[in-house]
């Protein structure tokens, strides 16, 4: 899978969203928070959201680190992705530790900023494979960011593996000390 387009920036509107499942969780997300930076965990409501749920995670950020993050939830169709169930389990669980390292950047900026992320990686001659991902930070009773609503859509992607992340751009910058 090499030549992969791939674009992992903050996001500022909904017209940098290819999926429209992503659209509509955005723009919730954006009506739940109203004039604030973000919105805060009470916000969200399961019950407004039923058909995002198997595509949805929430990561917290451990209490005085920004190394460790723990997997709150993660919805059954990303389970099914890939290919484990992290829910509960942290991300220094995970075994390969330039992965780890990549998805904790993403996770830092995300929460750092407070500004929500748009992940959206396309490889061609791949019968169009692609992957796009939303990073919406949350505040859970507090003024700061302390955990990440995200969200996954894919088209031709039965199930997302290590040597794919490990051909993207982002994984490459990371690993290089250029993120």
């Amino acid at each position: 899978m090499s030549n992969i387009s791939e674009r992992f920036e903050p996001l500022d509107d909904d017209t940098q969203l290819v999926d429209d499942r992503l659209r509509d969780l955005y723009a919730y997300w954006r009506a739940r928070r109203g004039e604030r930076p973000m919105a805060d965990r009470s916000d969200i409501d399961p019950v407004d959201i039923p058909r995002h749920l198997p595509f949805i995670s929430l990561i917290e950020r451990l209490p005085g680190t920004w190394e460790n993050f723990r997997y709150r939830l993660v919805g059954s169709e990303l389970v099914a992705m890939i290919g484990q169930d992290m829910t509960g389990r942290t991300l220094l669980e995970l075994t390969h530790d330039n992965i780890r390292r990549v998805i904790g950047e993403t996770f830092r900026r995300c929460l750092q900023s407070g500004r929500p992320h748009h992940h959206h990686m396309v490889a061609p001659g791949t019968q169009g494979c692609h992957y796009e991902r939303i990073l919406l930070p949350l505040t859970s009773g507090t003024r700061e960011p302390e955990m990440i609503l995200l969200s996954v859509a894919t088209r031709n992607w039965p199930r997302l593996r290590p040597a794919f992340l490990l051909e993207s751009q982002l994984f490459r910058r990371v690993t290089a000390g250029a993120l």
